[in-house]
């Protein structure tokens, strides 16, 4: 009887856990990037330059909340809001340090967001960063996993390389979700590898029309962390 008691016990503690984790993910579903110097292309033509952050989403939210930017002229203006599908992109100016030779440097890029329909039931539209354009394009997106906060994900040198891996609370260029698409497709994630389906075998299937790229990724001449020149080498020599 105590034994069966611990166990009631035990179940509604585990019970009340796993609702409490739902609401806290429902909640970070609505999380936003920190304020960005950034410029916001709008769909009728208008410009809008100043500071920018986007919304974040959850990895698996039980409600998905739709994408949106936010823009203000400075510190002191008021905020405004725009839904996802009256933008046609967002160009962030990022400073990021990035270390060479043991020095760590300061760097600047730009980070061109898109509106993109990341399912194929095409509900939602979300921002991604376009981090290589062409017949293959690379796209990468930053979510909310385990509690709210970030996986370790990689950061994207200015070179087109992912510079090291790092964790961040904040990152326009750090993902832990990439994706590749090609024109008329639905985007695949292409990282996150499993033990059923590592990443070898996901990019060797994705890329099987091209050969040479095929074997440049069995020969571990290419590697996950090649995904920028492995979409490049794609669009610049293969069919």
């Amino acid at each position: 009887m105590k034994n069966l008691l611990i166990n009631n016990i035990k179940e509604m503690k585990y019970r009340l856990y796993i609702l409490f984790s739902l609401l806290f993910f429902v909640v970070k579903g609505y999380s936003q990037y920190s304020w960005t110097p950034g410029t916001i292309y709008l769909k009728n033509g208008e410009t809008l330059t100043g500071k920018v952050k986007l919304s974040m989403q959850s990895a698996a939210p039980i409600i998905p909340a739709k994408d949106r930017a936010y823009y203000r002229k400075n510190k002191e203006s008021e905020k405004q809001k725009f839904k996802i599908s009256q933008i046609d992109s967002v160009v962030f100016t990022i400073t990021f340090e990035l270390e060479e030779n043991g020095e760590k440097l300061e760097k600047m890029r730009k980070a061109t967001y898109v509106p993109v329909y990341l399912k194929s039931k095409k509900k939602h539209l979300r921002f991604v960063e376009l981090l290589v354009d062409g017949k293959v394009r690379l796209l990468g997106r930053s979510v909310r996993v385990n509690g709210g906060g970030f996986s370790p994900t990689p950061v994207f040198n200015g070179s087109g390389g992912i510079a090291h891996m790092h964790y961040s609370n904040y990152g326009f260029f750090s993902h832990n979700e990439i994706f590749v698409v090609k024109e008329n497709e639905n985007p695949v994630e292409i990282n996150n590898s499993s033990v059923f389906k590592s990443f070898k075998k996901k990019a060797k299937k994705y890329f099987k029309d091209c050969k040479a790229l095929v074997q440049k990724i069995n020969d571990k001449t290419f590697k996950e962390e090649d995904l920028v020149e492995i979409t490049r080498y794609y669009n610049e020599n293969c069919k």
